[in-house]
């Protein structure tokens, strides 16, 4: 992405919003988006993070660590409108929350995922100009906040303290492919991808809070690959005929190398998704069909 195209992207009658706290402090490290200090705008507030509007009824899609406590929140849209928002729900394993706004803003056109080392992606910074970065990766373990496990992120260079959370992350066309997640200031740049983003979004909006598919299994390593080392007696992988001991190779033609990969191939998911799951036993692969349940099951 040149710098002619990050202009373009940058001025895009977008969906991106800078919103700010209303009710309380933000946690400690995220204020400012992602910048410690803060960054105050014009009229004082502090801004916390950027989102995007995932309905043309007034639904964002934000970070839930930025968020914190607060249930009303203000938003400012790129050209200049400030609307009062209610927080809808979150889910902090995506670190994911659903604010409804009182006013109309453009849905973000949607993408694909940022899962290809190498790919160049923009970040529009709701308090300054857009970033040009590059896609490192999917980050292969989980990543603990405030206690709550992410998994399934994808990388970008740079570290995050340049960055607010909740920042969208554009493909080459314009299209939303990621959210920059809360984590550590100084740890690199990690992305919720849209696909599980959008899930999660449309889920929260339904129901208050994320459906999350449910396999039924523990799972560790032999050193080099991934192992089941328990399973719940009755679960989807119980009733598909998984067994203790059984490597896993991949799910839904994914291929597994950690726990954690496991994870967030299953985010991609909803409950009553028939996929395979690939396993070896006894030096055997066996393509596997598995009715997922849901986590609340």
């Amino acid at each position: 992405i040149g710098r002619a195209t990050m202009a373009a992207l940058a001025a895009r009658d977008c969906e991106v919003v800078a919103f700010v706290r209303s009710d309380c402090d933000a946690p400690e490290g995220v204020g400012g988006g992602a910048r410690a200090g803060g960054e105050a705008r014009d009229d004082g507030v502090e801004a916390l993070a950027g989102a995007i509007a995932v309905h043309d009824d007034g639904y964002l899609l934000t970070s839930a660590r930025a968020l914190g406590e607060a249930t009303d929140v203000l938003v400012q849209t790129h050209d200049g409108r400030t609307m009062t928002a209610v927080v809808i729900g979150h889910d902090h394993e995506t670190d994911l929350s659903v604010l409804k706004a009182d006013g109309l803003i453009k849905p973000a056109m949607v993408g694909g995922s940022p899962a290809v080392d190498g790919d160049v992606v923009a970040v529009v910074d709701p308090t300054g100009p857009a970033q040009r970065r590059t896609v490192t990766g999917d980050v292969a373990s989980s990543i603990a906040v405030d206690g709550d496990p992410l998994v399934g992120l994808v990388g970008l260079d740079g570290a995050r303290d340049e960055l607010p959370a909740g920042s969208p992350v554009l493909d080459a066309t314009g299209a939303v492919v990621g959210i920059v997640t809360a984590t550590d200031p100084a740890a690199k740049v990690t992305v919720v991808p849209i696909t599980v983003a959008n899930a999660v979004a449309e889920d929260i909006i339904a129901a208050g809070r994320a459906r999350k598919a449910w396999l039924g299994v523990s799972a560790g390593t032999d050193g080099e690959r991934v192992v089941i080392t328990a399973i719940t007696p009755d679960s989807p992988a119980a009733q598909a005929g998984l067994a203790v001991d059984d490597l896993v190779a991949a799910i839904d033609d994914r291929s597994i190398d950690t726990p954690a990969a496991m994870v967030a191939a299953l985010r991609g998911h909803a409950p009553g998704d028939e996929i395979p799951v690939t396993i070896e036993r006894d030096g055997v692969a066996t393509a596997v069909e598995v009715v997922l349940g849901s986590v609340d099951d």
